[in-house]
């Protein structure tokens, strides 16, 4: 009965140490969560727009900004690209050079993220704060 009793003691801390979710990793590193396009809402004193940023399946990524009123062009030339690294979301120019770069974080639901903010002063510099997947 002992033994029984120190079998099911054992048992029940192996399960407790067992494989948690490591809330330690980040799961934003996987960039399928961040293929879609992410707008952000702004609101002025005479109109309201919006800034966007399009992040392809295929790599590629487009920025654009649109009046409420109208639908966002996404209509551009191609050639630059994304990546993720260590969450780290860079956009890099069709010359190589880096356009965009911006620690970020993704939310539990997948529906938001927040930039922390362009640390190359490049174009796309208004891709800061929260953005919601559209």
């Amino acid at each position: 009965m002992f033994a029984m009793m120190i079998m099911a003691l054992v048992c029940v801390g192996f399960a407790s140490c067992g494989s948690d979710d490591d809330d330690s990793k980040n799961k934003s590193n996987n960039t399928s969560d961040l293929v879609g396009i992410w707008a952000q809402y702004h609101q002025g004193s005479a109109t309201a727009w919006y800034y966007g940023i399009k992040l392809d399946a295929n790599g590629e990524a487009a920025y654009t900004e649109w009046d409420i009123k109208e639908s966002p062009n996404w209509n551009y030339t191609g050639g630059a690209k994304w990546s993720v690294k260590d969450n780290v979301l860079t956009i890099t120019a069709p010359n190589g050079s880096v356009a965009y770069s911006s620690f970020f974080t993704l939310s539990s639901d997948r529906k938001t993220i927040t930039f922390a903010g362009d640390t190359t002063g490049g174009h796309f510099g208004t891709l800061e704060g929260e953005f919601t997947k559209q």
